[in-house]
Order: C-alpha cells, then structure tokens, then sequence
C-alpha cells in the first residue's frame, strides 16, 4: 500500500523473492504517475488544450491523494499495532453472549461489505480501461509521443487503474478502525465496567487527525477538478468512469463523518451514565475495602471518561478538516457554488 516505503524493509519483511516482486508492484504502479506529471507538464509548456491541462492535474491530485493516504496509515503503522491488539483482545466481556453476537455479526457483515467493495472495484477498472482505451492522457507518453503497443497499454492502464484499489485500501481501514470503536463503544455504553484508557484514545486521535484533514480537503479538490471536466465535456464517453468515481469519494467522505457522529453520540452517552451514578457514595463504601492507591486509580478513570465525555471527538486541527456531517455538508456546498459560478462563464 505504501508506495514510498523503504525497498530494504520490504526485503526484510517479505523476503527476498516476494519483497522483489513487491519492489516491482511499487515500481509499476509510480510510472504512470511519472508519465502523467510529464503529460501535464508537457501540455502546460505547449499550451495545448487548457481543458486537457486540467483534467491532468486532477489525474495527478488524485494518484497523489491515494500515495499520500497510504504513506500516511504505513507511517501510523506501530498505533495501527496497538488499536489491532486493543481490537483482538477479548477478555472484555468474554462470556457475554449479547457481546460476541454483536462482535461476530459486525465481522461477518464487514466480510461481505468487502467482498462487494472488490467486486465493484474489478468492475470498475474494466470499465476504465474501456472507455479511456484512446485517450491520450491515460497512455504513457514521452514528451507529447504516445506508445501504441497494445500490451504496453493494457499493463500500462491496469496499473492506472489500480488508484480505485487504493482508495479502498486506505478508506476500508479508516472505516473499519471508526466502526470497530463504535462497536466497542455501544458495548461499553451497554455494560459500563470498564474504559477505553487514555492512550488508546490519544493514539486513535493521532492517526485520523492528518487522515481527516487529507480527507476533507482532498475529496473537495478533486471531486470539483472532475466535477468542473464533466461541466465542460457534457455527457460522454470521456465522463462515464468519473461521474460514479466523484459519487464513490462524496459516499467515502459521508460514511466516515458518520461514523464520527456516532462516536460523539456514544461519546455523550457514557458521559451520561456517569454524571448519573452516585459517585460520591460509592466511593466512601469502596473506601473501607480498598487501599488509598486503587482509589486514586478509580478516580482517574472517572475523571478520563468525563473528561472526553465532555468534548467532541474531533478529528482535524481545530475546524479545519474536521469531519462531521455539517462539515460534509458544507463541502457538498462549496462544490455546488464553485459548479454555479463556473456554469456562468461557459
């Protein structure tokens, strides 16, 4: 997935055969995007069509929104191998058969969520490759020159095609990550003998804090850079695959502030049944039982769960790429004014 990552820990990692033919993977996947920067480039240095010009920068945002969210969730890689074990450990509630009905449904369904998410994206990339089988941009080119061997372009948009899988690749992970706390979340709600520690609470935020902020505004400018092309091109062959792809990043963009919300909604919740427990009794009868310093430990998971109870969830720095589903909606907002002022001066 992390297209930028170190060739000598892949070795390492996956052996030499296998860490070889993951060097390889890597390297075909970065040469169309090396042809797409010289294609742009190239067509800005010539003044060719201003349209084209733009089209390409939105091919080259977009190869680099997917490279730089997987370089992103790699570089988070030891707080990804905490969240794992925090997730894999169930000693919490394990005899609990509500719990382990609500844990294997949610795996069960999130199996067939993905099995449908690669079909689509096998669909998907047939597709493309169909319709963009001329086009100039999406065959590998030198200096304005197009190679026309066929098996060149097959492999040549094969890999092209193949962003589509890492957008899924980084946004299921997000997705999965915000949905498994939300699962934990409604069964600490539901049980309330235990709590997320404050690490793991400051490691989630650590990792979706840049994912939220690239998120946001990268689905802004790429999905009004294709919004705008097919503004221009009317409906056309050269528009199929882009309209669903703007319809999938709006739908990753809306799922994941969903979650959020859901979050901050469980968030309240447990900060409510807290409020309304009698702490003040509770612990003057845990004090005749307890020693001073298990007291002081009750005190301070008290004292943690209110604390975030207390606030949002946000993901971001401070309103800017935050997610929620206002800030979704003001996204859809802002395209939709760029799209009106844009439509005026066609």
């Amino acid at each position: 997935m992390n297209l930028l990552a170190n060739p000598l820990r892949c070795v390492k990692d996956f052996g030499i055969w296998r860490g070889i033919l993951v060097q390889l993977w890597r390297v075909m996947c970065i040469i169309p995007l090396v042809s797409y920067v010289s294609a742009t480039y190239w067509n800005i240095q010539q003044r060719e069509n201003i349209l084209e010009c733009f089209f390409a920068f939105s091919v080259v945002f977009g190869f680099m929104f997917s490279i730089v969210r997987g370089w992103l969730l790699n570089m988070y890689e030891r707080e990804l191998d905490e969240l794992r074990a925090f997730f894999n450990d169930r000693s919490y509630e394990q005899q609990n058969e509500w719990v382990h009905r609500q844990r294997s449904r949610f795996y069960r369904r999130w199996c067939w969520i993905m099995s449908v998410c690669m079909l689509l994206v096998a669909t998907n990339l047939g597709i493309f490759m169909g319709t963009n089988w001329n086009k100039p941009i999406f065959n590998l080119q030198y200096r304005g020159v197009i190679v026309r061997s066929v098996p060149v372009k097959i492999v040549f948009k094969f890999f092209s095609g193949n962003i589509s899988f890492a957008f899924l690749l980084t946004s299921g992970t997000m997705y999965l990550v915000l949905k498994l706390f939300r699962m934990e979340f409604t069964i600490l709600t539901r049980t309330l003998k235990t709590s997320l520690d404050e690490k793991t609470f400051s490691t989630f935020t650590e990792i979706f804090r840049l994912l939220a902020l690239l998120q946001y505004h990268g689905t802004l400018i790429l999905t009004s850079c294709l919004c705008l092309y097919c503004l221009y091109q009317q409906f056309s062959l050269d528009v199929v695959i882009f309209v669903p792809f703007c319809v999938y990043l709006l739908c990753d963009t809306l799922l994941i502030s969903i979650s959020i919300d859901d979050l901050n909604d469980l968030n309240q919740d447990i900060g409510y049944i807290v409020y309304s427990l009698y702490w003040p009794a509770t612990i003057d009868l845990a004090h005749r039982g307890l020693p001073k310093h298990q007291l002081k430990s009750v005190r301070r998971t008290i004292l943690i769960v209110m604390q975030h109870s207390q606030q949002p969830l946000r993901f971001g720095y401070g309103e800017f790429g935050s997610l929620s589903r206002q800030r979704f909606a003001d996204m859809v907002q802002n395209i939709y004014s760029l799209l009106t002022f844009m439509w005026q001066f066609k």
